[in-house]
């Protein structure tokens, strides 16, 4: 990450994850197996990492979403549900082949001991 990065955390109730995602999680691509994982798996993925550069189709999903957020009448929820799941859609797209996912704990556990090892016998 760079100093003029800008890092999102974008907060999705189980329900509503299920409700909006029904169709995306079928699909075997990086996002859905984040979710997956994530909603079943003992140890989480705490972020997934996407390159964008200067995408204005994905930077415009996002702002389309703070707006919405922002009008906040009695259609706005769904409204940011329909355009997060065409946000998840067109990131991956775009950018599935781009991305970064984070090493597990028990990844990092595994290569430190490794590592330890071989110093060890160096």
């Amino acid at each position: 990450m760079e100093d003029d990065s800008i890092i999102l955390n974008i907060l999705i109730r189980r329900s509503t994850f299920m409700d909006i995602f029904y169709n995306t999680v079928r699909d075997k691509t990086q996002i859905s197996s984040f979710f997956v994982g994530n909603l079943y798996s003992r140890e989480k993925i705490r972020y997934l990492l996407f390159h964008t550069k200067n995408d204005t189709v994905i930077r415009n999903y996002i702002l389309d979403m703070y707006r919405e957020q922002k009008t906040g009448d009695s259609f706005s929820d769904r409204i940011i549900c329909n355009i997060l799941t065409l946000f998840f859609v067109e990131l991956t797209r775009r950018h599935g082949n781009n991305v970064s996912i984070p090493e597990s704990r028990r990844d990092r556990t595994h290569r430190a001991s490794t590592e330890e090892r071989i110093n060890k016998v160096n």
